[in-house]
């Protein structure tokens, strides 16, 4: 046991992976009307979003977070005893949900403690440390536990909007948090990996554009619902990551599968913002 908790990635991953397997098989039994959970103040598809969100896609961000952080900083995050503790609070919150709303205040209770944990986590190295550039990644991870108590608000029936400012806010979150990993690991894993040595084209404009891009989309897609306004900036960020990938290609990536899945990965991103922006046109 004290190996699977030396380091975040291991049960957080290995975690993920066995629920993102159990949530799959839930919600195909209850498409086929196999299984019949309780849901009250939510329905079964709000359910399954809020778990591939604040399940398996928060899982996987703890791992590869308390895993990352130790690595930037020097500084220990969570391991032995204190990892468990934090990973059975995520793991209380799976088991109870997966009842459905019968057991959903201990799965609230479970799942914002966990939040408030990860948080802390990895904030304290990282302020400690004065690395100010990770406050982008930490930014992110506080507004996925706001999301997530938005969710619970919402289910409770204390917060009307919270439900669907949760699972839409939460995913594009996520999605933000992916470019913005995306950003950084792309190029310099790329440059590494590929002999002879390249350089790839970066631009600051492009950085600035994405960011600011992206905001404008979350803000008017999910709380403001200005559909069209969602739609430019979409078309726009199509163009913007489109233009990354050009800048991060070269030919070399073809013989590695590492670099190659994520330059596809990036691409398949860029392309879901288009077609994002021409559901708004054929709709």
């Amino acid at each position: 046991m004290n190996a699977l908790f030396n380091s975040g990635f291991r049960p957080f991953l290995t975690g993920a992976v066995l629920f993102a397997l159990l949530s799959m098989g839930l919600w195909t039994a209850i498409q086929g009307a196999w299984y019949h959970p309780e849901f009250s103040g939510i329905n079964a598809s709000q359910w399954h979003a809020h778990e591939m969100i604040y399940g398996y896609s928060l899982a996987v961000i703890a791992g590869f977070l308390l895993t990352a952080i130790r690595n930037w900083t020097g500084a220990q995050t969570l391991h032995h005893t204190p990892l468990a503790l934090a990973f059975a609070l995520w793991a209380i919150a799976r088991l109870a949900l997966t009842a459905g709303t019968r057991f959903i205040a201990v799965a609230a209770v479970a799942d914002l403690l966990f939040a408030l944990v990860l948080i802390l986590a990895c904030s304290v190295p990282v302020v400690r440390a004065r690395q100010w550039r990770q406050m982008a990644i930490l930014s992110k991870l506080v507004l996925l536990g706001t999301g997530n108590a938005l969710f619970y608000a919402g289910a409770f029936g204390a917060f009307e909007p919270g439900l669907r400012w949760s699972i839409y806010g939460g995913f594009y979150v996520v999605l933000a948090l992916i470019l913005t990993m995306m950003r950084r690991m792309i190029p310099g894993f790329t440059e590494n990996a590929i002999q002879p040595r390249v350089k790839l084209r970066n631009a600051l404009w492009l950085d600035m554009s994405s960011l600011v891009l992206l905001l404008v989309f979350w803000m008017t897609e999910v709380f403001l619902r200005w559909h069209a306004v969602a739609a430019i900036a979409s078309a726009l960020m199509f163009l913007i990551n489109a233009t990354r990938a050009v800048f991060w290609h070269t030919p070399g990536i073809w013989s590695r599968p590492l670099l190659w899945s994520m330059h596809v990965s990036f691409g398949l991103i860029a392309l879901g913002f288009l077609l994002h922006a021409l559901s708004a046109i054929t709709s």
